[in-house]
């Protein structure tokens, strides 16, 4: 997260007190939870305080946002991961989709299509879909 997510931060902090009943968040308290989440992409941390809305029992600890917003980036992971195996092709020639590039003196390097990955993971790009299947 970046100073410039704090207040879609906040925004997502006020869903999750108002949903679990906690008293007002006071700056104290985002401050705390802002430097403890920071580290993670903004996405994670507002599909973990979604999620939490709807299951858990009590208020979240840092830790325990941490651990939901880590949990959901795997499961996006996994899921593009078992999606890109499923394609009839790869989507990317120049590495298969592995991520890594050979140059032609045999060297490897990060191919330019992780980013684009990366961004399918964070959503701020639609996944790949699989083709129709013909009858």
């Amino acid at each position: 997260m970046t100073v410039d997510d704090k207040s879609r931060f906040l925004q997502t902090m006020n869903r999750l007190a108002v949903a679990l009943r906690e008293k007002d968040v006071d700056t104290a308290q985002l401050r705390v939870y802002f430097e403890g989440l920071k580290d993670l992409e903004l996405e994670f941390i507002v599909a973990a305080g979604d999620r939490l809305a709807k299951t858990a029992q009590w208020f979240p600890k840092v830790p325990e946002w941490r651990d939901a917003a880590v949990t959901i980036e795997r499961e996006r992971i996994d899921a593009q991961r078992a999606l890109l195996r499923k394609l009839p092709a790869p989507l990317c020639l120049a590495c298969n989709d592995t991520g890594w590039d050979r140059t032609d003196d045999d060297r490897v390097h990060r191919c330019g299509c992780v980013s684009l990955r990366r961004l399918e993971v964070l959503g701020r790009r639609p996944m790949p879909e699989l083709p129709e299947a013909t009858p």
